[in-house]
């Protein structure tokens, strides 16, 4: 139960970021995008778990079973949808609810318009960065080498157009796009990309850490 909390509360968090980055997105595209972080870090500093940086320790799964890891990791993926949506509903039902929604339907009309392997593709390059921000944060020795690849690489796959999946939720949440056909196989194409992307980074960083 307190890991399905952990991974509802990372998808606030990370909503909770996107809801700042979207209120820029027309205006300030960097400024919103560097505030995104705020949700990033505070998944890193409080603990919680988001999908798409537990999915490169799919490469070495803590406690040694890959199959008891990949349930968690399921369990995590709701979680982070379930924040997500009621993070979306929520502000929905605010004053702020009519011009996120608004920025939230252009991005949308962007994201389920595009070709599913380009969606994968991007998908793929936001679960390295991700993975890369939370694994540096792991490492990091002094609050500088902790804060900033999780800064940077957060505002660099929004201001690149990388797809992350627990961003896109609560994107789609917002214009109403989440439950539609397309939604759905967005939603899959790109979780399958961000856990490749995770994965692309871990296998190859924990064997050299091994030998």
């Amino acid at each position: 139960m307190i890991d399905l909390l952990k991974a509802v509360l990372a998808g606030i968090a990370v909503s909770v970021g996107g809801a700042i980055w979207l209120s820029l997105v027309g205006s300030s595209p960097v400024a919103g995008a560097l505030l995104f972080s705020v949700g990033l870090l505070s998944i890193c500093v409080l603990g919680f778990d988001l999908f798409t940086d537990r999915a490169g320790l799919l490469a070495d799964p803590p406690g040694g079973s890959a199959r008891d890891y990949a349930l968690s990791l399921v369990r995590v993926y709701a979680g982070n949808l379930i924040g997500a949506i009621w993070a979306g509903t929520g502000i929905l039902a605010t004053r702020l609810g009519p011009s996120l929604s608004e920025a939230a339907v252009d991005l949308t009309i962007v994201k389920l318009t595009d070709g599913y392997m380009s969606q994968f593709l991007l998908a793929v390059f936001c679960g390295m960065l991700t993975f890369i921000a939370a694994e540096c944060y792991r490492r990091g020795k002094d609050p500088l080498s902790k804060v900033v690849p999780v800064t940077l690489c957060a505002a660099g796959f929004l201001l690149a157009g990388f797809e992350h999946t627990v961003v896109n939720a609560f994107i789609y949440t917002l214009s109403g796009g989440l439950f539609t056909p397309q939604g759905r196989m967005s939603l899959l194409f790109t979780t399958v990309g961000n856990v490749i992307g995770a994965l692309v980074v871990s296998l190859p960083l924990f064997k050299l850490l091994d030998e």
